[in-house]
């Protein structure tokens, strides 16, 4: 019962940090962006749903999420980090901080990615019980966040890479090389194999060692 409440308090906490966070970077992209479909954004709306899951401890959802965003958030925020100590993209993937339009203030909010794997893990850790088909799960994220993305998303922006802009281009080049009809399903299937099935089994063995330590 001990273990019960205090596995609730921290994943209220870290909950509610990351709830705070995001809605001051959704008020930032509201109020002085102007922006609004940034916030559909996969990092973005997935930081969202893991605070959400962490506040009603939803094991599924938890699950589900760490599949879909621990390793690409994490890999991220390695790219995120290097580019900000030394001032030059390892990967490619954080070079937009040095986009001229963006700036300091945006870069604070940006560290919001630095939350998402560290709510994952103390998510899956904390969860009571494992659910073992988080990569379904995150297939579910996927299709959700791409109807959302056709529906709101203007053909010249970059939100999600549903659209065949210049910096999807420069960022994946090899994503576009399929016909358009072709390239969304070989790219899910691809991730699925290769991100989101691993980190399912991951998250299953995390929260069996969350366990044993808890229990010892």
């Amino acid at each position: 019962m001990k273990q019960k409440r205090k596995r609730s308090r921290v994943l209220l906490f870290f909950g509610t940090i990351g709830l705070v966070y995001w809605s001051i970077d959704f008020l930032n992209n509201m109020i002085y962006i102007h922006h609004p479909t940034w916030m559909l954004t996969y990092s973005s709306m997935g930081f969202f749903l893991t605070c959400i899951a962490l506040l009603i401890e939803n094991e599924v959802l938890i699950f589900s999420l760490f599949s879909a965003l621990f390793i690409m958030e994490a890999v991220l925020c390695v790219d995120l980090l290097y580019t900000t100590i030394l001032g030059k993209s390892l990967l490619g993937f954080a070079s937009y901080v040095f986009a001229p339009d963006f700036g300091k203030r945006n870069l604070v909010f940006t560290s919001y990615h630095y939350l998402i794997p560290i709510n994952l893990l103390v998510g899956v850790i904390n969860s009571s019980k494992a659910y073992k088909k988080g990569w379904l799960g995150a297939l579910g994220y996927v299709f959700f966040l791409l109807i959302l993305s056709f529906i709101f998303v203007k053909p010249g922006e970059n939100i999600n890479c549903i659209h065949a802009v210049d910096f999807c281009k420069s960022k994946l080049p090899i994503a576009f090389v399929f016909p358009e009809f072709l390239r969304i399903p070989i790219w899910i299937t691809l991730i699925t194999v290769v991100v989101y099935i691993p980190s399912s089994y991951l998250a299953v063995w995390l929260n069996k060692k969350g366990k044993k330590q808890l229990a010892s």
